[in-house]
């Protein structure tokens, strides 16, 4: 049935055709320096036929603890990569959030003050507060929920590149890194709200 396809679509597409690969794996049982040690004899063994007759079909040989440290390289940087600029971004946009708040906390202290002049309660004041910083920090989260949900698809076909298939795992660790992310917002909010509310209030809130 392969070959059948094989042929009728080289008859058809002439040089741009699709090229077959058969593809041979097998497991050893023993240590990893004999595993490389039959790697690197196979490799010479194929790549001699290869050079001494020129009909020998192309052959690639991999061995997995060979390529153990390219792989690790490879996704090892890439994560760190993934968990450095991670990093960089949250903070950027925790501080800017954060300081922008504070600022705010400062202008608005004359405006509250006077809100406590006609009769303005703290519990409303509270509440006023919370409102406020409560749309500055989850407004930006929720928009981000629903940008990963969006990008997800184009996210998943992307990592195919890497080999990497399995869209549940995917999923499952995008939304761990999703609460994890927000499990930070909250707490950045909590701190936020209250040197608000100590600064508009006029006094240092006791804990």
């Amino acid at each position: 049935m392969i070959k059948q396809f094989y042929n009728g679509q080289a008859a058809v597409y002439g040089k741009n055709k699709s090229y077959l690969h058969t593809y041979y794996g097998f497991d050893l049982n023993c240590g990893k320096e004999k595993q490389i040690e039959i790697t690197e004899e196979i490799k010479k063994q194929i790549y001699t036929y290869m050079e001494q007759d020129e009909a020998f079909p192309g052959v690639i040989v991999e061995g997995v603890e060979q390529e153990r440290s390219g792989f690790y390289g490879l996704y090892g940087g890439l994560f760190f990569l993934g968990i450095l600029l991670g990093i960089i971004f949250i903070f950027g946009t925790v501080l800017i959030m954060y300081y922008k708040q504070i600022s705010e906390g400062y202008e608005d202290q004359g405006r509250f003050a006077i809100l406590r002049k006609v009769g303005m309660r703290q519990k409303e004041i509270r509440q006023s507060i919370n409102s406020q910083v409560l749309t500055v920090f989850f407004l930006p989260l929720i928009m981000a929920g629903i940008h990963v949900a969006f990008a997800f698809p184009l996210i998943s076909k992307l990592l195919v590149l890497f080999a990497i298939t399995d869209k549940k795992l995917l999923l499952c660790i995008t939304g761990i890194c999703y609460l994890a992310f927000a499990g930070f917002y909250i707490l950045i909010y909590i701190v936020t709200s209250r040197g608000y509310y100590g600064i508009v209030s006029g006094k240092k809130e006791q804990y």
